[in-house]
């Protein structure tokens, strides 16, 4: 009798970190779903169950990896859901843990069926009779469901629920967003399968048309030159399966299927020395509040990561030219298509190199004729798109030569919109074309970043710059410095932006020592970002916990991975962060993790629509004491400093061509 083993590695796996293959996911959702045969089970997130840090760190190329997958299912015929961990090696479920009390997110089924069943309810159809449509048009409105958030009521509390709005269409393929149907909303019951109520009162009509950004009623520009960029030796990076190299740079790279785009194992070669800076870092929740009180909006607030559907499962495919331009590498994604298989999200992560200006440069003007050292700089971009209903994000993790690595958050998309009448206060939302405004909002994305500056534990300061009394050591009054407040346990320090301190924060490793005396470190500092508006009674406010501060610094632990909670879908208030840190645990010299909130707010203006130009926002690390000198010191001249034979206009040419600027 020949008896089959399988092989201890699964194929196409090379490490303990990578993501989950297409067989692993359909695997994984056949062994969770036997556990407990039913004929309505879907699988709303299937990932990687990531193993211990130990695990990982002890790992040698070759060694047999064991593999273990997280499952989440849920029952659509009885609303019941079941978190589980399953062996991948053995084939076993390791945990079947019943969710009570916390809701997944919906399902794109659900929201499928969601619209179905707001077309064809009674009241709704009433309502949209009652405002002049014929069946024709009715039959071309647009429903868009959304997280309804908990407010308390019985729509949250009692059912697994959706709220849906709707926009009048010319055609299936015009802008909805420009005709907002106003002051109706439908509540639907993803179990039940049907609309629990309807609100329909009093409001503005409709606009009368929509500007679409797709048509081409606008003649593009024409004086526009071909703009290539080229690397005829090819890119300066390696990717071996999800190993990133780049320079001196080093780390892991993969897609989550909720948490979109992430880092793992953050190093940087010092002189032969891969020294650790970060063990990984993601964005791992977003809201999005909107600050308009109106029937349709108010309840708007959603949880794009863990309650609309996961960013990961809701990354774009990239096409080179458009959503990149230059010399790519592009990486696949696999994720769960919900019904137990798997689905391929080609061209999911986007991997280049940009130019991006001089590095150092000085210029000696004691001599007759000045001589100039510069050294031009370049960045590796590692980058994922997700759309989110009307909102495009970008997310682009940014390492350059020097050691400093930066995130930048790009938004753009469609605006959330409203029916207005331009004779009423305009107070909570901005007029962008007749008949037609949108409410003010503001977005809010928290990072995790597992933090290791040069391995083992570390300690935060908050550091602001001060000026020193005015007195005998300060003669002039024109004294000041900078004061580092360590943070000693996790209520420490307020963790919020001061932009009149220039406030930053420095992670060190006080167990090793710089040649200066002084404790390696990186700094983490702020960019553009803002403070949650919602007054301290709104829903939102209890549910998003993480934006009370821009920073929370915590001890690691491995069920702690959502700000908001592991399931902020009609979530009570007080989950997450806020109850973590209630127990007040030692930080310092400490196994850490820091929670960084982007602010991002928008006043909408007329130039945001019928698309909105892309929004920047983001923040910085940076070493301090990390390094002996500027590690940017050994930078290559640039070729195109050489050229004095050519002429101006040869320069020019050859400049252009090679896309530097």
């Amino acid at each position: 009798m020949v008896t089959e083993t399988r092989p201890a590695t699964p194929v196409g796996v090379t490490h303990p970190l990578d993501p989950l293959t297409a067989d692993e996911i359909s695997a994984a959702s056949r062994i969770a779903a036997s556990h407990d045969p039913r004929e309505g089970w879907r699988f709303p997130l299937v990932a990687l169950d990531e193993p211990a840090k130990e695990v990982v760190r002890s790992f040698s190329d070759g060694d047999p990896i064991t593999r273990q997958a997280f499952v989440m299912l849920l029952d659509v015929n009885s609303g019941d859901a079941v978190e589980c961990v399953v062996d991948l090696t053995s084939e076993s479920v390791a945990r079947w843990t019943p969710l009570v009390g916390h809701q997944p997110f919906p399902l794109m089924e659900e929201f499928g069926r969601a619209i179905e069943a707001v077309k064809s309810d009674s009241r709704w159809l009433a309502a949209m009779k009652k405002r002049g449509y014929s069946d024709e048009q009715i039959e071309l409105i647009q429903v868009d469901p959304w997280p309804g958030g908990n407010f308390g009521t019985a729509w949250e509390n009692d059912h697994r629920a959706l709220k849906a709005i709707s926009y009048l269409r010319d055609s299936e393929e015009s802008n909805g967003y420009g005709r907002p149907i106003e002051h109706v909303m439908a509540v639907v019951d993803l179990v039940e399968n049907k609309v629990v109520d309807v609100v329909d009162e009093t409001g503005p009509p409709a606009p009368d048309t929509a500007l679409d950004y797709r048509y081409n009623d606008i003649a593009p520009r024409e004086d526009l030159r071909t703009l290539d960029i080229v690397q005829p030796d090819g890119v300066s990076f390696t990717l071996d399966g999800h190993l990133l190299s780049w320079q001196k740079w080093q780390m892991r790279v993969s897609l989550h299927p909720r948490e979109g785009l992430v880092l793992h194992q953050i190093a940087y070669n010092d002189d032969g020395e891969l020294r650790p800076i970060c063990y990984r870092a993601s964005m791992v929740e977003m809201v999005v509040p909107y600050g308009d009180p109106s029937p349709t909006q108010y309840f708007k607030n959603a949880f794009d990561s863990g309650e609309v559907g996961g960013l990961g499962r809701l990354t774009n495919s990239l096409e080179l030219g458009c959503d990149c331009l230059g010399e790519i590498v592009y990486m696949d994604a696999e994720v769960t298509n919900e019904f137990g298989g798997s689905r391929t999200i080609k061209n999911a992560v986007c991997i280049h190199e940009e130019d991006f200006g001089i590095n150092w440069k000085h210029t000696r003007v004691e001599q007759d004729v000045p001589v100039s050292e510069v050294r031009r700089t370049r960045r590796l971009v590692v980058s994922a798109i997700a759309t989110v209903g009307n909102y495009d994000y970008g997310f682009y993790w940014m390492f350059y030569p020097d050691g400093s690595w930066e995130q930048e958050v790009k938004a753009t998309g469609i605006v959330q919109t409203i029916a207005a009448d331009p004779d009423d206060p305009q107070i909570t939302r901005h007029m962008i074309a007749p008949g037609l405004a949108a409410p003010i909002h503001q977005h809010f994305l928290c990072f995790r970043m597992d933090m290791e500056v040069d391995g083992g534990t570390n300690t935060v300061y908050e550091v602001d710059t001060v000026p020193l009394p005015a007195g005998p050591d300060n003669p002039y009054d024109n004294a000041f410095t900078a004061v580092a407040k360590p943070l000693i346990s996790e209520t420490d320090g307020e963790g919020v932006v001061n932009a009149a301190s220039a406030r930053h924060w420095r992670i060190a490793n006080t167990n090793k020592v710089n040649q200066v005396g002084h404790a390696p470190a990186y700094l983490l500092v702020p960019g553009e970002t803002v403070s949650l508006m919602a007054g301290p009674d709104a829903a939102v406010r209890g549910r998003a916990g993480f934006t009370h501060r821009q920073l929370w610094v915590t001890p690691y632990d491995d069920s702690q991975f959502y700000p908001a909670g592991d399931y902020p879908n009609q979530s009570q208030p007080g989950q997450g962060i806020p109850a973590w840190v209630a127990a007040d645990r030692e930080i310092a010299d400490e196994d850490l993790v820091l929670w960084y909130t982007v602010g991002m707010n928008h006043i909408v203006v007329p130039e945001d629509w019928p698309v909105a130009p892309v929004h920047r926002s983001g923040f910085k690390l940076r070493p301090s004491g990390f390094f002996s000198h500027n590690p940017a010191l050994d930078l290559p001249e640039a070729d195109q400093c050489a050229h004095e034979s050519h002429d101006t206009h040869d320069h020019a040419d050859h400049t252009a061509h090679n896309g530097h600027s």
